[in-house]
């Protein structure tokens, strides 16, 4: 018995050949002998042209039809000399399971090219139209590579984050973007697509792209010419314009403007996070906090990501107007958000100034002396001071711990929007010697009503429900009026602040509450809305209820 085994992409032309002497005898290749093509056929069956033209066949190759068909992941040098690029459909000649490649035939119009190539850079199907199908869904991903953005980056087996390890990246390292998934996914916290990608040594799996910078081939030479484009400020990636020709304040300014309701000791001017694009440097300044972060560079790890080189200052842009700061600080991770903001800080501030001093002057224009048979009396003056005389009677569940009947007159406290249309407003009692109570007030005829109340913590105080027993004291005015003359409410360390007029958008006024608030939650039950009586001169201790 004679064999013949040929090795290699032999294609028979001869149709006639085929069809009448060789019928039976053209195989895909065999799984057991890997890399060749058997032609069996005893020598005895065949007559002397036909051991003849066997013989010819040894010397001169065997034939094969194409064993399936292929699209071109990642096109290596020899692959694109001959003009083969990344997407292009080829035809599978044969494969070897010993060397782990195929054989391409990619026909032109010019010529017929046929290349020995690895496997893995090849996507094989059995169809064309299989092959076509999948190159439909590639051609968005020929030319999109991917970059690591740190050291180990995993690389899974499937586009979980418990599947396999397969490979680990290096920082920097260069991979082939295959697909992407279609809907992103959270984790810990960060929230990308999953890709599936492929090294340059052919390993082949999904990374998670939190880490991951895409670069296109057809606007980018290679992955490793982005840093060097993205040296200082690009005044061409939008997003770099972004981060440096906007305003970026810390992102509680947001309901502070919106709501008009404002902490002034952390709504301030020179709060914020500000890019010095000629010095190269990034700077945070908040209340607590400040922090400069030169650098050499903006490196982009990933899509909307910077690196500042020279620092661990990590900007993500979330959106065009949000941006989420990553830097270490005392050897843990610390995050930052800020906002761009357009409105001028310092003309916000000096609005609130105003409206402040317009709510004192309304009390003071109905009189300087508020009176009270049973709870005292309370002297006002043009400078926000007041004395309370006869307070004794509240007793100490109404007042704080160490009240000394002296103080400051404070609008620090706002009103819940369900309260609004009950009080006109929220007069806080402050003093650095024993802090500060509200009492939401209604101005009334002849008088005022107040009722101690407790507000919110949280960066704004806000009275959002009354006590569950709440004390309504009226007073009555008296005494001559008066004019606010005060430049303000003083601060924590009880200095006199600028007036309104004194503040423009160029200089940092002092907030003008003198601390913060630190009182508990007001219980969220409705109480019930009658003005209890005044208590009897018997029991001055037992307030009415």
């Amino acid at each position: 018995m004679i064999y013949c085994y040929l090795s290699g992409p032999w294609l028979v032309q001869t149709g006639v050949l085929k069809e009448r002497l060789l019928p039976s005898f053209f195989h895909k290749k065999s799984s057991t002998t890997p890399g060749r093509i058997p032609l069996r056929a005893p020598v005895s069956a065949l007559p002397g042209l036909g051991m003849m033209l066997l013989f010819l066949l040894a010397v001169t190759g065997c034939g094969t039809n194409a064993i399936g068909y292929g699209v071109v992941l990642l096109a290596d040098e020899e692959m694109s000399a001959q003009g083969l690029k990344n997407g292009d459909l080829v035809t599978l000649a044969s494969e070897s399971d010993i060397l782990d490649s195929y054989t391409i035939v990619q026909n032109t119009e010019e010529e017929s090219v046929t290349l020995d190539v690895p496997r893995w850079r090849i996507q094989s199907h059995e169809t064309r139209e299989a092959a076509q199908a999948f190159q439909a869904q590639f051609i968005p991903y020929a030319t999109i590579y991917g970059r690591s953005g740190r050291q180990g980056l995993p690389i899974r087996s499937t586009a979980q984050n418990t599947s396999p390890l397969v490979y680990r990246m290096r920082r920097d390292e260069g991979i082939k973007i295959i697909s992407r998934h279609q809907e992103q996914t959270n984790i810990a916290g960060l929230e990308d697509y999953w890709y599936e990608v492929l090294t340059e040594t052919g390993v082949r799996g999904w990374t998670f792209g939190y880490d991951l910078t895409l670069v296109d081939a057809s606007e980018t030479v290679d992955a490793s010419s982005q840093s060097a484009a993205s040296q200082g400020y690009d005044p061409d990636d939008p997003l770099q314009a972004v981060l440096f020709e906007k305003t970026w304040r810390p992102e509680y300014y947001l309901p502070m403007i919106r709501d008009s309701q404002f902490n002034l000791e952390l709504f301030r001017p020179e709060f914020g996070f500000f890019a010095n694009a000629e010095q190269r440097i990034f700077t945070i300044r908040l209340k607590d906090y400040q922090r400069d972060f030169p650098f050499s560079s903006l490196y982009s790890p990933r899509y909307a990501r910077y690196q500042a080189e020279g620092s661990s200052l990590q900007i993500t842009v979330s959106t065009p107007d949000r941006i989420v700061l990553e830097f270490e600080e005392a050897g843990a991770i610390r995050s930052e958000v800020f906002t761009a903001i357009t409105e001028d800080i310092g003309e916000v501030i000096q609005e609130e100034q105003e409206d402040r001093i317009a709510k004192y002057q309304m009390i003071l224009d109905r009189g300087t002396q508020l009176t009270s048979s049973h709870y005292g009396s309370i002297q006002l003056f043009p400078d926000f001071r007041f004395t309370w005389t006869g307070y004794q009677r509240l007793g100490a569940n109404f007042l704080p711990r160490g009240f000394d009947g002296t103080g400051r007159i404070a609008f620090t406290t706002y009103l819940g929007s369900n309260l609004t249309n009950q009080y006109t407003g929220v007069i806080t009692l402050t003093s650095p010697v024993w802090g500060s109570k509200p009492f939401l007030f209604e101005m009334i005829n002849t008088g005022i009503r107040l009722e101690p109340a407790t507000s919110s913590t949280g960066p704004v105080p806000v009275v959002i429900n009354r006590d569950l027993s709440p004390l309504i004291m009226f007073f009555e005015f008296g005494g001559p009026t008066g004019q606010v003359s005060a430049p303000g409410i003083s601060g924590s360390s009880g200095t006199a602040q600028p007036t309104a007029s004194t503040i423009n958008s160029s200089q940092n006024p002092e907030p003008l509450q003198p601390v913060s608030l630190d009182t508990p939650n007001s219980e969220t039950a409705a109480p019930q809305t009658q003005e209890a009586p005044e208590p009897s001169e018997a029991d001055p201790q037992t307030p009415g209820v």
